[in-house]
């Protein structure tokens, strides 16, 4: 299926860049994404414990501080949308499907889930305060009520729903029949949806993709590839001192823990980009799309790269 998933979005890539038409379809995408949005919360398992663990702030401090402050003070001379869709992907959540990667490096799963329930539950807040704080006072209107209506209704209403299926099957599946039935269909609706989410996309940005400098494009493609290889990175980073910290307490547990910094290196690494995909389409254009696509290449290559390394 991840090949599958690799082909359809190169050629949804290739096909929203020679039918621009497809622009037409952005109707679509709130649609696509709430279907991938109830389908990816369906199969996260929720265990409270594990919203208490300190490692959950890594990401606050270095993802949504260090990271997006770097990003926009490097990004001063680019064009003011260009720069405006470089830093949406700096601050975007972890991607709800994160945990089948993580899954597949053997990586710490309980820390990958609760950093994706947390993080997308407050990108409501972390959004627009962001948003507000480096560009409240630029040229670009910021709707901020706007993108906060739309990601408390785009994040919580699928939320309810995959809770309120969860609790229906848990008392009236008995066969677990209905559950393996939506399993089932998630495993194709929601990477097609997601290959249709680019593939508008991409048609969206089309214009602005054929009337960019190549010169402007190159260093956009270059900061979308460092800013990927950065927040892997950090999570690499962060996940050894974490490794070396607990080994001195526990020295058994090194190899063991080695789950974490796979699991640190999707958070920083593995984005939402249909979430931010959408918030930019619906609010600023086709041009600030731009990053968000070129960093998605980005991010499967590097997510195949681990899959290879780690996975057996």
């Amino acid at each position: 299926m991840s090949k599958i998933v690799s082909y359809g979005l190169f050629l949804a890539i290739i096909a929203g860049f020679l039918f621009p038409a497809g622009d037409s379809l952005k109707w679509l995408i709130p649609y696509l994404l709430a279907i991938i949005m109830f389908f990816s919360f369906l199969k996260l398992d929720y265990k409270k414990e594990n919203f208490f663990r300190k490692e959950i702030i890594y990401y606050l401090a270095v993802g949504l501080v260090m990271i997006p402050f770097v990003v926009y003070v490097l990004t001063f001379a680019l064009e003011p949308m260009l720069r405006l869709g470089i830093f949406l992907v700096a601050i975007t959540p972890t991607a709800i499907s994160a945990p089948i990667v993580v899954d597949m490096i053997k990586g710490d799963r309980e820390l990958i889930v609760s950093n994706v329930v947390i993080y997308n539950l407050l990108a409501p807040l972390t959004y627009t305060f962001m948003l507000s704080l480096y560009f409240g006072e630029s040229d670009i209107a910021i709707p901020v009520k706007d993108i906060f209506v739309k990601l408390i209704l785009m994040i919580f209403v699928p939320l309810i729903a995959a809770l309120v299926v969860k609790r229906f099957v848990r008392i009236f599946d008995r066969t677990s029949a209905i559950k393996e039935g939506l399993l089932n269909m998630s495993r194709y609706v929601s990477p097609l949806s997601f290959i249709l989410v680019i593939g508008v996309a991409v048609a969206s940005a089309s214009l602005s993709l054929r009337t960019i400098e190549t010169g402007t494009l190159v260093i956009v493609a270059a900061i979308a590839l460092a800013l990927a290889i950065v927040s892997f990175g950090a999570g690499a980073v962060l996940g050894t001192i974490f490794r070396r910290k607990l080994s001195k307490k526990k020295p058994k547990r090194e190899k063991e823990d080695d789950s974490t910094k796979k699991a640190l290196m999707v958070i920083f690494g593995h984005k939402n980009s249909t979430l931010t995909t959408w918030i930019i389409l619906s609010n600023f254009g086709g041009t600030a799309v731009i990053p968000i696509i070129i960093y998605i290449i980005c991010h499967h290559v590097i997510n195949s790269i681990l899959i290879y390394k780690y996975a057996e």
